[in-house]
């Protein structure tokens, strides 16, 4: 089927790879080696607290203290099992997790609790991993990811360095030669108060001007409305204007080997986006700024927040505020619509969805065949429809302020929003019957597609149907 194919390769376009904070502070990782853990635990936890602080290595270096501490191997048990289920692992790391918490629970022993894992790649995600890319076809028309992997590491200290030297740079003729210096060519540059554009591919002074104004605005709606706050350094944001520009940028600047065809990622090691976007602005910078600024507050976001919430912002309707002034961002429906369509018996329940570890999100115990996780990440950006006029900040503020171990679930941090008077599961029901109303699921038979041709879908009742070109393709392809 010609139509799922495509929309599964795009829809991957979207799920784009990016990077944790980094290792822990030395002085942190000092005192932890030397076995100092009573003396460690409280500092790791209020560094944990603090914007960018919630990361696999911070939570991994808790659960080994707690291990350690007399009384405490339940709390360790729940870190081990934090670990575990929050954050996005490759097979090797996945394992010497479980050996460690296997030792921990006494069964082995604690010999082994010596080796901190090394920087997340791809999220949370360590070298070498199946991450976010692209799916590609098979002959019997399955997908699967392509990983990103690191192909050299490159120096924490550098990265800090860079945001530093970027946040502090004041003059045009300096900043050119800083942002030269990183990307080891000629690029114009352009620095506005939170974000530092580049022009990879040579794009002209007003479209950097341009970005700059619209991230800036888009930078208050989301410190507005869900109190997603600007880091405290400039925001890198590098255009590229092609697929080949973005590859070699990942790799000469931040030693990535990306999944072919990706067209942006975000990383918050230096707090930087990398998109496509020759000839103007694009949605992939709403989208990986909310990655940015959301895993800068919950590090251990779950997927259906995580995806959802970017997805909402890749399609969106611009608004002005009548009350505060200022741009507001109000997702609309997009091209998701037709993954759900295609595909309505791989759409999960909300109960599903919403205790999805990122393992079963991205499908890993099939070898991250892509058919669901297409899915699950269409249902994420509908729920996030969803729960656009029913209290969206509310959950995003709850989500940010009880989501911790051994803390509330989410389904119990979703009602709190909601009031005494409506249980999560029947708010989930509403949801669920929501999601098979407005998008008019047809029969498999009816979905069915001929040859070279397409059926025309029914729009939804009062999301509007971007398509900026008139056409059946998925709308507002070219910004993804």
């Amino acid at each position: 089927m010609k139509l799922l194919r495509l929309i599964v390769v795009i829809s991957i376009l979207l799920l784009s790879p990016r990077i944790s904070r980094g290792d822990p502070p030395e002085d942190l990782k000092k005192l932890w080696a030397d076995g100092k853990y009573e003396e460690v635990l409280p500092l790791l936890g209020e560094y944990r607290e603090a914007p960018g602080g919630k990361t696999m290595q911070i939570d991994y270096m808790i659960a080994t203290c707690l291990c350690r501490l007399p009384g405490r191997a339940a709390d360790a048990a729940n870190y081990f099992d934090w670990v575990l289920k929050k954050y996005v692992l490759d097979e090797p790391t996945r394992q010497r997790i479980e050996s460690d918490a296997a030792a921990c629970a006494g069964q082995l022993g604690i010999g082994s609790l010596l080796v901190l894992p090394r920087p997340a790649v791809n999220g949370q995600i360590v070298p070498g991993v199946a991450g976010k890319g692209f799916y590609y076809p098979d002959p019997g028309g399955k997908f699967f990811v392509r990983p990103t992997r690191v192909n050299r590491v490159i120096d924490p200290a550098l990265l800090r360095q860079r945001m530093k030297d970027l946040s502090a740079t004041t003059t045009p003729a300096a900043l050119t030669q800083l942002t030269q210096a990183i990307v080891k060519k000629a690029a114009p540059a352009f620095a506005g108060p939170h974000f530092v554009v580049v022009a990879y591919a040579g794009q002209p002074q007003s479209m950097l001007v341009d970005v700059s104004n619209k991230l800036e605005a888009a930078l208050t709606f989301f410190d507005r409305r869900y109190g997603l706050s600007a880091p405290d350094s400039r925001i890198t944001v590098y255009l590229a204007s092609s697929r080949e520009d973005i590859a070699e940028l990942a790799n000469k600047i931040h030693g990535l080997t990306l999944a072919p065809d990706t067209i942006g990622y975000s990383l918050t090691n230096d707090q930087s986006i990398a998109a496509m976007a020759a000839g103007g602005f694009t949605s992939t910078l709403y989208h990986e700024l909310t990655h940015l600024l959301l895993r800068r507050q919950l590090g251990d976001a779950p997927p259906w927040l995580d995806e959802g919430l970017a997805a909402l912002y890749e399609t969106v309707e611009e608004g002005k505020d009548p009350v505060q002034g200022g741009r507001t961002l109000r997702g609309v429906d997009n091209w998701r619509y037709d993954v759900l369509h295609t595909s309505p018996g791989l759409i999960p329940s909300f109960e599903k969805l919403i205790h999805m570890d990122w393992r079963a999100f991205q499908n890993a115990d099939e070898n991250y065949e892509g058919s669901r996780q297409t899915v699950n990440a269409a249902t994420a950006r509908y729920l996030m429809l969803f729960l656009q006029d029913r209290r969206l900040p509310d959950v995003v503020r709850a989500m940010i302020a009880q989501h911790r171990p051994a803390g509330p679930d989410d389904g119990a941090i979703i009602a709190s929003t909601r009031g005494s008077n409506e249980s999560i599961e029947s708010f989930g029901h509403e949801f669920d019957q929501w999601l098979r109303k407005e998008l008019r699921l047809r029969s498999e038979a009816e979905a069915k597609e001929t040859e070279g041709q397409r059926q025309d879908y029914l729009p939804m009742d009062h999301l509007p149907r971007v398509d900026a070109n008139g056409s059946n393709a998925p709308p507002q392809v070219q910004q993804r």
